[in-house]
């Protein structure tokens, strides 16, 4: 499944050593090599930083060995874990040739290329943002026990998918685009990430009044992921294309009080679909299980 992806891959890079190791000596190569292979991974068991060193350390005195591929692949997830992210497009992109449908690779480079706001990185964003939301449209979760966690995991993973491709779209100028699919997001996973970034994309494309009433959303719409310093900077940005649009925050309360109202509705009817799922999802005592 889908959400077992990082685990997945945590424990391919673990046991990566042996695998190599083993391939290693199987083919009789010269005993420097297998040698600077087993140093380069005990050096870079102790952080992602010392990985990425060590084993392009050992890709440097050994270009050609039998186990680049596995070798770049380690050097992908190092550089992920590092937040290294030249690197992980340098070693991750050819990686997804060979393993096409690893979602972790394609969420994390995905945001990476959109981290260098140029054309050609955001177009190859958007390939890959497009695809992980066709391996995710084929994820479907089954009604009991863990299926609503299963279904947030899921929802928020297709929404961030979308925003993806929203932000790819600005960065090649195409402001409605980029609207509409930031508002497919909000649809997947309503939260203040996605409602906020859909207010952005309506500004862009010179939309001031469904901008202002989406950003009053996202001040307050109800997700436990939302921070007091981030309300606030809506807050004020809220006020000040508000009184650019009407020269003063007047009114300005009765449109957040609508915004809540329809932000509380959405919230409430998405926690109805999750108890339809698992009743369970809200129990926080014994006595509330079903």
């Amino acid at each position: 499944r889908y959400v077992q992806g990082a685990a997945q891959m945590m424990l391919r890079v673990a046991i990566l050593g042996l695998i190599m190791g083993a391939a290693l000596w199987a083919q009789e190569p010269s005993i420097e090599e297998p040698q600077a292979l087993m140093q380069a991974l005990g050096d870079a068991a102790s952080s992602p930083l010392d990985a990425v060193r060590a084993l392009e350390g050992f890709l440097a005195r050994f270009p050609n060995t039998a186990q680049r591929t596995d070798v770049e692949q380690a050097l992908a997830k190092a550089s992920l874990d590092a937040q290294d992210w030249n690197r992980l497009i340098q070693y991750g992109e050819p990686i997804l040739k060979v393993l096409p449908d690893d979602v972790i690779l394609l969420d994390r480079i995905s945001f990476a290329l959109l981290t260098k706001e140029d054309k050609a990185s955001a177009d190859r964003a958007y390939k890959y943002a497009r695809n992980l939301e066709d391996l995710l449209d084929k994820v479907h979760v089954e009604s009991g026990r863990d299926a609503a966690r299963q279904q947030e995991d899921r929802d928020r993973a297709l929404a961030r998918a979308l925003l993806y491709q929203s932000r790819a779209r600005s960065i090649t100028k195409e402001p409605d685009e980029a609207a509409r699919l930031a508002s497919r997001a909000f649809d997947v996973y309503p939260n203040e990430e996605s409602v906020h970034e859909w207010a952005l994309t309506l500004n862009r494309a010179r939309k001031p009044d469904e901008a202002i009433a989406r950003l009053a959303e996202a001040f307050v719409i109800p997700d436990a992921g939302a921070t007091d310093r981030g309300r606030l900077e809506t807050r004020v940005q809220l006020g000040e294309w508000y009184r650019a649009r009407h020269g003063s925050e007047k009114g300005l309360g009765d449109l957040i009080l609508a915004a809540y109202d329809r932000m509380s509705t959405i919230v409430e009817k998405r926690q109805k679909l999750l108890l339809a799922l698992d009743p369970n999802v809200a129990a926080r005592s014994a006595m509330d299980f079903t």
